[in-house]
């Protein structure tokens, strides 16, 4: 997670958005051909860890995690898309997708988030 995804997961929410500063709204993202080549490259990686997450020992079961997995597949694709049209929209809307189904596994699998979760109810 650390090494591959995160970083490549980093790298597709930042290739969206919208900065409000003193001077104005800046907009976030790839500015030339090469730029969104290196987003696309990135929301590729995001996919392929998906199914990384599907193989043992990685799998942590054959149920949520593997459902967990698969959506992310599936949004790394969708921003593989997003990439390929150039559309800074949809790699914002997918990009917050993709960070749902990142936070929905982490709130189960990952322990220090899934036990807060747990005391604080």
């Amino acid at each position: 997670m650390n090494d591959i995804l995160d970083p490549a997961a980093d790298d597709v929410w930042g290739a969206s958005g919208w900065i409000e500063t003193k001077d104005g709204v800046v907009q976030r993202g790839p500015q030339n051909n090469e730029e969104w080549t290196a987003v696309r490259n990135r929301a590729m990686t995001v996919a392929e860890a998906g199914n990384l997450l599907m193989i043992v020992p990685r799998a942590k079961d054959g149920g949520q995690w593997m459902t967990f997995a698969r959506a992310l597949v599936d949004k790394g694709e969708e921003c593989v898309k997003a990439a390929d049209a150039k559309n800074k929209q949809r790699m914002f809307d997918v990009g917050g997708e993709l960070y749902q189904t990142c936070l929905d596994c982490h709130q189960q699998y990952l322990p220090a988030i899934r036990d807060a979760l747990k005391t604080s109810q």
